[in-house]
């Protein structure tokens, strides 16, 4: 019996038939994941800011080149609504401040909470020096105004309007106004605003000094 299986086997070889046999499945290899730097690591474990370059625009953000790693920053993390695009394009290859946000499974990071950050140190520097800022009026409330003064936004409350003779009215969404900071809290983000007075007369300034720059 074996011998004629045998034949048979070779007999079919002969003409050539091809027999099946179970076809083994090639394990896919595992992605590759992207090597972080040590260094965006710790500046997201510990919540500091890195400095990086925008290298150009891409789909659904921006390319940054952080540490010799390229990463990506969203359109809304960019920065703050009022940033026109050719402000962009004039920080391409400027070297500016990022919060890492996020690492797995790609890097992403802010520069909106990073510039917030800066306008905070830039604000305690003049409440220090009680220099009088520039602001632009973005929105007006019962009771009071809250100014936009470079990247982050300040309180000037209805009474301290009244003292100087105005009222909100004259404070157009969109106007740029003369400002002091009063009081500023760093922890809480919040600052306190006055309209300010004539350092060399110490008397108030006019209507038309502070509206209307």
């Amino acid at each position: 019996m074996y011998k004629t299986a045998s034949r048979f086997l070779q007999y079919l070889a002969y003409k050539g038939a091809t027999f099946w046999q179970p076809k083994h499945k090639r394990k896919k290899p595992k992605p590759q994941r992207n090597i972080i730097p040590k260094k965006i690591i710790t500046a997201y474990r510990k919540k500091k800011y890195v400095k990086g370059k925008i290298i150009g625009q891409i789909k659904g953000g921006y390319s940054i080149h952080i540490s010799s790693s390229k990463v990506f920053c969203p359109f809304s993390e960019m920065y703050p609504k009022g940033i026109t695009k050719s402000d962009l394009s004039n920080l391409q290859n400027k070297e500016l401040e990022f919060k890492i946000i996020q690492v797995y499974p790609n890097v992403v990071v802010s520069r909106k909470q990073a510039a917030k950050m800066e306008a905070l140190r830039n604000a305690r520097m003049a409440f220090k020096k009680r220099v009088i800022l520039s602001g632009v009026v973005k929105e007006i409330k019962e009771y009071g105004v809250f100014i936009d003064i470079g990247g982050t936004d300040g309180l000037l409350r209805i009474n301290e309007i009244k003292k100087k003779g105005l009222s909100s009215s004259d404070l157009i969404k969109g106007k740029i106004i003369k400002i002091v900071i009063t009081d500023l809290d760093i922890n809480t983000s919040r600052i306190s605003l006055s309209l300010p007075v004539d350092l060399q007369t110490d008397h108030p300034f006019t209507k038309s000094d502070l509206v209307g720059i």
